[in-house]
This record gives C-alpha cells, structure tokens and sequence, in this order.
C-alpha cells in the first residue's frame, strides 16, 4: 500500500486469519489523502477529506462527501466549498465555482436557507465573462443577475479602464469615528429620478452627500442632486404607519414596529417641533432615536422626515416660469413671473450659500415671502420697480436671505 498520511491517531487491529492495518484518526476517519491498496481492504475515503489527486476520478470519493478534486487540472467534482449552517440561515462559499453557459466563476458568495440546497437570499460571484468583458461581479436577489460593480482594464477595450487609485477609493469614513469626521458612507449612484425604494421595496434613505446623477442629462438642466439633508424618501405614504409615545426622551415606544427599521429618518407629531429623527435601534415596541429630546403623550403620529437635496446644474440653469403664486423648492434657482400682483414664497430651512432669482416680466412688481426666514430684515421683500430682477442669497450667520 502506498499512502500519504495526514494528522491523527494511527490504529490497527489483527484477527487469526491474517492482519488488517487500519489507518484512521481518533474519529474513525481514513488518515489517506490519496491511497492505493493491491488486495483492494481497507482503502476508502469517508468523512470530509480534501483531496488533490492526479487519477483519482469524481466518482472515486464515497458519497457524501464533500472533496475538492483535481483531475489534470481540472475540478472534476465540485469547487472548493466551505459551508456553515447557523439556525434559519447559513452562509457558504465557492472557490472555482462551476456554472453553466458563457464565462467562468472565479469565487461564489452565498446566503442560504436551512441546508445547502436551499433558497438563495443573497448571492454575490466574481465572474470572468470573456475578452470583450472585465471581472465582473454579479449579485442575484430572486429576480435575475444583475451587474453591479466593474472595474474594466486595459485589455477589455472598453472606453475607459478604470482610474488608478494608489491609495484605494475612500468614501466618507467609518460611522462613530470622530477623529476622522464620524460621518456616514457617501452614496452614488445614476438614475432617471430619485430613487424612492431600496432593494426590499422599503423606503429608501439618504444621508448628508449622497448624490444622485442624472442618467441622461441634457443642456441646461440638472446633471445631478446632492443630499444636504439627511431623511428617508418614499414614493407614497405607507396605508398604515405606527403611532407611539415617549415618556423617556431617547426611545419611542410603538404600538407597532411594522414599517420602521434601523437607518430611517422619522418625525413624531408634537416631538421636538418635529425635528428629524434617526432609529438607531428596535427592540419589540421600543424604537431608539437620536437626537433624544422631548416627551410626547400616547398615539403621536410618527411618519417618514423627507431629505433635502440641493441641485447642481451647469451656470446656467433653467427657468421656472409662473403666472400663479408659487413656493419655490431648493433646486429652483430662476424664477420668472408674468402675472401681476403675485408673490414667490422662498423654500424653508435653506442652506448656507443658497441663492435664488426672481423676475418680474411685466408691467409690475413681485413680493417675495422668506417662509419662516426675514428678507432684509422684514418677513417679506417687495420689488420697488417694474421688470426688476431680485438677488436673494441665505444668510445662516444672521438667519435670513440677504438681497444681493
């Protein structure tokens, strides 16, 4: 018998007809790695064995088993596999993953149900599709794959390849470290819109410098909006949300926590003037938030806080034309009037920096409201002639939008 041994315990036994050797470590596992018995006793492989062989074909191994073989180069049974199983979900990985059609898998990231044949939740492959194509690294959330990360070289003749960051690609900073700004991850992304849902269909939150772009942009119009307010965007208000009350400032007790989750952006009706509202956690019907503040009696409303982005348009924006009173929003920065006596009320709690430009263009004059905030030191402004143009630009400083 010729055989390489791995680590364990070495046994035999002898009967009165003629000795057995039986090579098997303190669980009863062969000790073999790759073996070759002339009488044909004794030989087997069971267990979990890692085995990398040059004859040793698939069929070889005892079912059940679970080994990595190479047969000229080639994996000839199933990639490399580690898999862990831990209550309702497990996680498992694949190194040389086998898969059918075009492209070869280099590494497979799994999670699963219970056992390893069950229900994909998440799915993530690094995949090599051919020379007309980068790495590519594919995600499956039960509907399909889809790309969602690249990084082209060189060779893939595509238009670009990608950057060459020396010092790696830092976005934002790790959440709660101070000394390197605390902030939250930086998100981009490119889309028609905003997106309003995220990947499990719950409404979709954005945190300070997330920036959207737009997909197809045009002369003249926006070719991106940037988060300068934190809160969580819905497409349309839930059928239901929860209510709840705080007796201890810090934690809202709801009489359910359907709808709300970790990450999102809320205001509670009566609670700090309806100030924003992170959830930091949820435990049962305690809901933890910051910033703490206040108490509120039982049933307060609770609903989603909106975040705020500013618009980025090239110098020249474009021009929002009215002939009715209008509050204007934040990325509407060129206002033109053309009907008399009708004011333009400017957005509430603008930025530091935020500029806007109103038009009469007609015979008469436009009043421009602050909305909370003083233009020139009174809480409207009314142009003194015809035809004017009005500079207003926020002042945080001093609280109020100076006329430029």
């Amino acid at each position: 018998m010729l055989a390489v041994f791995s680590e364990g315990a070495l046994r035999w036994t002898e009967d009165r007809h003629h000795r057995r050797h039986r090579h098997e470590d303190d669980h009863g596992h062969p000790n073999f790695l790759h073996c070759y018995n002339e009488d044909g006793n004794n030989c087997s492989l069971q267990g979990s064995p890692s085995v990398i062989g040059s004859n040793l074909t698939a069929g070889a191994s005892i079912a059940g088993s679970t080994p990595f073989e190479i047969v000229a180069g080639v994996a000839s049974k199933r990639p490399f596999e580690y898999f862990n199983q831990r209550g309702a979900r497990s996680v498992r990985s694949r190194l040389g993953e086998l898969v059918s059609g075009t492209g070869m898998s280099f590494l497979s990231l799994d999670v699963l149900g219970v056992g390893p044949d069950a229900n994909i939740y998440d799915h993530s492959e690094l995949k090599y599709a051919g020379d007309a194509n980068p790495w590519l690294i594919w995600t499956n959330d039960n509907t399909g794959y889809r790309e969602y990360m690249r990084f082209p070289t060189g060779i893939a003749k595509v238009r670009a390849p990608a950057p060459w960051f020396i010092h790696g690609i830092y976005l934002g900073s790790p959440l709660g470290i101070a000394a390197i700004g605390g902030s939250a991850q930086v998100r981009f992304t490119a889309s028609p819109g905003l997106p309003s849902v995220q990947r499990d269909a719950q409404p979709l939150t954005y945190e300070v410098g997330d920036t959207v772009w737009e997909a197809a942009p045009s002369g003249g119009t926006r070719f991106a909006r940037r988060c300068v307010a934190a809160g969580t965007l819905y497409a349309t208000v839930p059928a239901s949300m929860p209510n709840g009350t705080v007796s201890t400032p810090g934690t809202l007790v709801v009489n359910s926590a359907t709808g709300l989750a970790v990450g999102q952006y809320i205001s509670v009706a009566g609670l700090d003037s309806g100030a924003a509202k992170k959830i930091t956690a949820i435990d049962g019907t305690n809901v933890t938030y910051t910033l703490p503040a206040g108490t509120v009696g039982p049933g307060a409303a609770i609903s989603f806080a909106a975040p705020r982005f500013e618009t980025l348009y090239a110098a020249n924006g474009p021009t929002v034309t009215t002939a009715v009173n209008l509050t204007i929003a934040t990325e509407q920065r060129f206002v033109t009037v053309t009907a008399s006596g009708r004011t333009v009320t400017l957005p509430m709690a603008p930025f530091d920096g935020e500029t806007h430009e109103v038009k009469g263009n007609g015979a008469f004059t436009v009043t421009i409201a602050g909305n909370g905030a003083n233009v020139d030191g009174a809480a409207s402004y009314t142009q003194s002639t015809n035809r004017s143009n009005t500079r207003v630009r926020f002042n945080s400083t001093s609280g109020e939008w100076e006329v430029r």
